[in-house]
């Protein structure tokens, strides 16, 4: 169930509970783990920048590029925003818990990996809208970066409104990348500042 929803969480956690069980520290793996992927949503963003699929979905090769396009989606940036989303949320809740930390991350280096994530997060969300039928958006996305602009401004959650998705499998994925930023922001640099502030103080 676990590679199911998060294929990059199944990889990276078992790859945390090998390095634990050898009693090794798995903070320098969790910012590499971090760097890799964040260069990885900005390959697949540049492969996308150079060669947008709305052509494709224009010629008689485009249902079946759909379901080329989907398990790329599920493969990749999708598995990225389930796996941010919940790794995070559950660091957060263990903080707030009291929990001991698998790692001996600082609370600014959480932060820092936050950061990263959240900027990886509309880069993914942009490579998904791009990755969709041009006719999900009412043809408004044709390059990468009407595909950027709108996954930024959707988890800002400024929504002009000169692109809004007019399909419900965008629909749903606007919500869920704004449910994402909101989780990175509202709980995540909230609870690591908070305890960083508390940690200093008592320090």
């Amino acid at each position: 169930m676990e590679f199911l929803l998060s294929p990059t969480y199944f990889f990276a956690d078992y790859k945390k509970s090998k390095y634990g069980s050898e009693n090794k520290n798995i903070s320098p793996l969790i910012k590499k783990f971090n760097s890799i992927y964040l260069l990885i949503a900005s390959l697949i963003a540049l492969g996308l920048y150079f060669y947008p699929p709305t052509d494709v979905y224009k010629s008689e090769l485009g249902d079946t590029f759909f379901w080329l396009a989907m398990f790329i989606v599920w493969g990749y940036p999708l598995s990225r925003a389930n796996e941010i989303i919940y790794a995070f949320y559950r660091d957060a809740i263990e903080k707030l818990n009291g929990e001991p930390s698998r790692s001996d991350l600082k609370y600014g280096e959480r932060i820092q990996l936050a950061v990263k994530s959240y900027i990886e997060l509309i880069i993914n969300f942009a490579s998904i809208f791009m990755l969709l039928p041009p006719c999900y958006f009412d043809d408004k996305i044709n390059s990468y970066i009407d595909a950027l602009y709108f996954s930024g401004v959707t988890i800002t959650t400024l929504g002009y409104g000169d692109i809004s998705p007019s399909h419900a499998f965008p629909q749903f994925l606007s919500v869920y990348e704004v449910l994402c930023g909101f989780t990175l922001i509202v709980v995540s640099f909230a609870v690591y500042t908070g305890r960083g502030i508390e940690a200093s103080g008592s320090a």
